[in-house]
């Protein structure tokens, strides 16, 4: 049976269609801009014509979108949100209507209005997709399950960072089982407080309802399915002891990973990143000795220890992957670049169909 593995970044959205029948280098691959890259291109056109704008539907990532609002609003144009949307923004609505946002929890009431276009957020784009495997004479009923990688920072309580937050759930989530694939969900097991990944599986049912179809889904963190990815990286997987990263256009996850079982975790913000200052964290991290304060106190998310009984002596490889890889180019360390399938874009899909795999017992 096939998994339909969706990596959703803010640059791309990276789709692989894994066939077990076929080899990996012939399996249907597709890179397509991102959600919330389609979306603020819709948005711009609105704020083009000068017109207000009412969105509806789902949780997508923020990023362009959200730059794209605030334009739009800076414009002098109006922006109704429903509250799932507004969720898009920020986890706080609060902190929405700050920005000028009108919130709704029933935008019909004003989506009739004169002058006033209507936007419907999404972010699996499944309608497109089967549309494009049929002109390919792709079948995608025997799809068994649909994995989607999204970054969901996580709806922090009243009062605490979200950035702290994310962290403390991240470890939380991998004191009983430390391993990459831990960080994905079925749909009956994800945290209350993933609204984003929650989102996803709600458009998958969606769907399924809609078609009289049953794909079964799987969510995952993105910097997660990119890291899963980059271990089973043919020159990586032979190796016990390894660092593995995702260098992406907002975040950077950095793992130590011993036997496939994470021993320490640093998450950052990419843009906050010198080539030295990622190389000192990646050593100290190593080490054991890289602080959560620190990080958090830089502007970052922070650091868990699962096992601090590591050291960098130990380490046998260093493995980058994302967008922003090459900024360790020039690194002083010698850092692999990870391409599991041959295609670097396919990292994240590639961990998205290994975390399938051991969700559902190797049954693909």
């Amino acid at each position: 049976m096939k998994i339909l593995a969706i990596d959703i970044g803010a640059g791309t959205q990276d789709i692989l269609l894994y066939d077990p029948e076929k080899n990996i280098e012939n399996n249907i691959k597709l890179v397509l801009p991102s959600p919330t890259q389609i979306f603020a291109k819709k948005i711009k056109k609105v704020t083009e014509k000068g017109r207000d704008l009412v969105i509806y539907g789902e949780t997508i990532g923020g990023g362009a979108f959200t730059k794209a609002i605030k334009n739009h609003i800076k414009n002098g144009h109006k922006v109704y949100m429903s509250v799932n949307t507004a969720l898009s923004i920020r986890n706080k609505i609060e902190e929405v209507k700050a920005l000028g946002v009108n919130v709704f929890s029933d935008v019909e009431t004003i989506s009739h209005l004169s002058g006033i276009e209507n936007i419907c957020l999404y972010e699996v784009f499944l309608e497109e997709i089967f549309s494009l495997l049929s002109t390919a004479e792709e079948h995608f009923s025997d799809i068994e399950t649909i994995a989607v990688a999204v970054l969901d920072h996580g709806k922090a309580p009243v009062g605490v960072s979200d950035r702290k937050f994310r962290v403390k759930l991240i470890e939380e989530i991998l004191n009983d089982s430390p391993n990459p694939w831990t960080l994905a969900f079925l749909e009956n097991e994800i945290p209350n407080s993933f609204l984003r990944m929650r989102s996803v599986v709600r458009e998958i049912q969606n769907y399924n309802k809609k078609h009289q179809t049953n794909f079964g889904s799987l969510v995952m963190d993105t910097s997660a399915a990119a890291i899963l990815g980059a271990i089973n990286d043919p020159i990586v997987t032979s190796k016990r002891k390894v660092v593995a990263m995702d260098v992406g256009n907002s975040h950077t996850m950095v793992t130590v990973i011993y036997d496939n079982e994470i021993k320490a975790i640093m998450e950052h913000h990419t843009h906050m990143l010198s080539t030295e200052k990622l190389v000192n964290e990646i050593i100290a991290l190593s080490n054991g000795k890289l602080k959560n304060e620190t990080v958090f106190n830089e502007g970052g998310h922070g650091v868990v220890y699962l096992d601090n009984n590591i050291s960098w002596e130990e380490i046998e490889i260093v493995a980058a992957t994302g967008p922003k890889r090459k900024l360790l180019e020039k690194a002083l360390i010698p850092v692999h670049f990870a391409s599991p399938s041959g295609d670097v874009m396919m990292t994240g899909p590639v961990g998205l169909v290994e975390a399938a795999k051991r969700k559902f017992g190797n049954e693909f």
